[in-house]
């Protein structure tokens, strides 16, 4: 029998055992080791197998803009790390350096330009490879004006962006849309939302010259430019055709384009039969021209000789009496 002096336990559910420090210190160790595993995969984009050769995981570097800021990384995988990268042999464009992994600088001249980068890892092991890279010239900024391509019954509005400008100062646009049963709006002409450019329009019997300046520092992205209404006097489908000059990155340049519904009508047949070649005289179907004179001096017949001209007058010989009759 139990004495009663002797106090017994709570009833209710068997507390847990307590972990051992050795248990917790393990689990630290795994998680840490996840965390470390997945910084790496996005540090690098692979993660290192046992084993795994070093190598390079850049493919292509992009090419450099001349006179703009670049920046190309290179990135190794495999091996051991850290990694080491210098230049094996080749020369980058001048105004390029290989810093740590990364080629950065400002390219000073235009060209294609090769060279071999040497890694090595921890372990003293080695891969080459070799990069091409073709300094470009600052591109040309797209001018883009947005028009209906279907037809059109009412008034509609012509908006105008710029696309990849750098350092853009000016441009001088030249709107045409021909003969087209369209004409400016009075009350909506060419204006700007920004408060940075200058513009000037001039209306034209087939279409419109607008002039924009750049008042303060000079742009570069992409943005809108201008916007005006026109007048539609009957259905169309419109046709402008642009010509624009720019002013950008110290240099200039001049596009033709051609935006809205593709053209049609009389002028586009006239143009396509003017780009027709001469049809040859052996064909018999085209027009007898003259026929062309022969240069070769060899093949002309002296004067007098009558060549093989049936209609040619040949001199006649004078008469014997007549001939004696004149003699002293």
């Amino acid at each position: 029998m139990a004495d009663p002096s002797i106090p017994r336990p709570p009833a209710g559910p068997a507390a847990a055992p307590a972990r051992s420090p050795r248990r917790r210190l393990g689990a630290a160790v795994v998680l840490w080791t996840c965390v470390l595993l997945l910084a790496l995969v996005a540090c690098t984009g692979e993660a290192p197998l046992p084993g795994d050769p070093l190598r390079f995981s850049t493919g292509q570097l992009p090419d450099p803009v001349l006179a703009e800021p670049y920046r190309g990384e290179l990135a190794a995988a495999g091996g051991l790390r850290p990694y080491a990268f210098r230049l094996e042999s080749g020369a980058l464009p001048p105004g390029l350096r290989l810093q740590g992994g990364v080629v950065v600088g400002e390219p000073t001249e235009l060209g294609r330009y090769e060279f071999t980068v040497a890694v090595t890892d921890g372990n003293l092991a080695r891969n080459v490879r070799t990069y091409a890279v073709t300094v470009r010239d600052v591109p040309v900024p797209t001018v883009r004006i947005e028009v209906p391509e279907t037809e059109v019954r009412d008034r509609t509005t012509v908006r105008t962006r710029i696309e990849g400008a750098r350092d853009l100062r000016a441009i001088r646009l030249r709107l045409t849309w021909g003969d087209a049963p369209v004409r400016l709006a009075e009350d909506a002409p060419p204006a700007s939302r920004r408060s940075d450019v200058a513009l000037f329009f001039e209306e034209r019997d087939d279409g419109v010259a607008i002039d924009l300046a750049v008042l303060g520092d000079p742009w570069t992205g992409d943005g809108d430019l201008f916007a005006f209404d026109l007048e539609i006097e009957e259905a169309t489908r419109l046709s402008l055709a642009s010509e624009s000059e720019l002013l950008y990155s110290g240099r200039h340049a001049y596009r033709s384009d051609r935006f809205g519904a593709p053209r049609s009508g009389p002028d586009e047949e006239e143009s396509a039969t003017e780009d027709e070649g001469p049809t040859s005289e052996a064909d018999g179907d085209g027009p007898q021209g003259d026929p062309e004179p022969d240069d070769d001096p060899q093949d002309d017949d002296p004067p007098g000789a009558g060549g093989s001209d049936p209609d040619a007058q040949v001199p006649t010989p004078p008469d014997e009496d007549d001939a004696e009759g004149d003699r002293p």
